[in-house]
């Protein structure tokens, strides 16, 4: 069957007119069929080209069960609305190397019921950056230490039992201040920050939590970690810390620890009681920044924003670089 349409690739873009149809393609090459469409024009094979055209035809499968997430060829929506952030960004990537989408489609999902801006825009940031996993449901996995009874460390009253679903907190009892690195809320963060804060006969559990439930990624500890109003534990981690307690090295490790001393300001549910490292973390923390700084300007200079979405970037561009400015005083 023929093809009647037009076309003309001009280096990284291409423009396509249909004339059955009339629907015009304008593509760049960070569509997700990028490749496979330029190796049918050199090859002369145009039979589903369109198909290929359409975002829609290579990801629909993806959202299907998930009713308020559309793919189309404009980009990702949400309730009828287009969403352009990092990780809409990356489910788009995902797809064009055929990667499957289906648990960050979920995650995106249950963020997008998250009342928080800035967890929405950064909280699949910080989980790429730390390396913490997606499950399929769209949750993911961070990690805590507690102590030889699994209860936390700051009040002993937190059960954090394998299994058990942790009390929710009203969210807007839970600190989100970014500045305020010790404060009201449930914790949890990355391996390295959970492996901070273990102390001997403690335990490193994995726990569960919705994207919906997170409110604050704050400031110290390099952004290790974030604040939640629930989480449920999953498991135990036991690959982390040698257990050989004998040797050298790790006695002098534990004894530190035991000798850290943190001062946590607040009456908060679960602060950890080793969270005063500002000291260790200062450079972690300048790093973090610049990275978010860059990136913001990157948004503001490269994308398509309104005058809100600029007002909004504008006002955390000015708020990051005077902590920034705070920081390397």
């Amino acid at each position: 069957m023929s093809v009647a349409f037009d076309f003309n690739v001009v280096g990284d873009s291409a423009m396509f007119v249909f004339s059955d149809t009339g629907k015009t393609y304008m593509i760049n090459s960070s569509h997700a069929n990028w490749d496979t469409i330029i190796e049918k024009l050199h090859a002369g094979d145009y039979e589903g080209l369109e198909d290929l055209l359409s975002v829609r035809k290579k990801l629909e499968t993806y959202a299907t069960g998930v009713s308020e997430v559309e793919i189309d060829d404009g980009g990702v929506k949400y309730n009828g609305h287009y969403v352009s952030n990092y990780l809409t960004e990356k489910m788009l990537s995902f797809a064009k190397r055929d990667l499957p989408i289906k648990p960050l489609v979920n995650f995106f999902s249950k963020l997008m019921k998250n009342p928080s801006s800035r967890s929405v825009d950064y909280l699949y940031r910080f989980l790429e950056h730390q390396n913490m996993p997606i499950l399929a449901n769209g949750n993911f996995l961070a990690y805590k230490a507690v102590d030889e009874n699994y209860r936390d460390y700051h009040t002993g009253k937190v059960d954090n039992s394998i299994g058990k679903q942790v009390d929710p907190m009203p969210r807007n009892m839970v600190d989100d201040d970014p500045n305020n690195g010790c404060s009201k809320g449930y914790h949890a963060g990355s391996i390295e920050y959970a492996k901070g804060f273990m102390k001997r006969g403690g335990h490193l559990v994995i726990v569960e939590i919705d994207p919906e439930n997170c409110v604050m990624v704050p400031h110290d500890c390099g952004f290790q970690k974030l604040r939640c109003t629930t989480y449920l534990v999953v498991g135990e981690y036991e690959g982390l810390l040698d257990n050989d307690y004998d040797n050298r090295k790790d006695r002098e490790y534990y004894e530190s620890l035991d000798e850290f001393d943190a001062k946590c300001n607040g009456e908060d549910d679960d602060c950890d009681s080793s969270c005063s490292c500002e000291d260790e973390c200062v450079q972690e923390q300048i790093d973090e920044l610049e990275a978010l700084i860059s990136d913001i300007k990157y948004r503001i200079v490269n994308e398509d924003l309104n005058s809100e979405e600029l007002s909004t970037l504008t006002s955390e561009l000015v708020d990051l670089q005077s902590e920034l400015e705070e920081l390397q005083e």
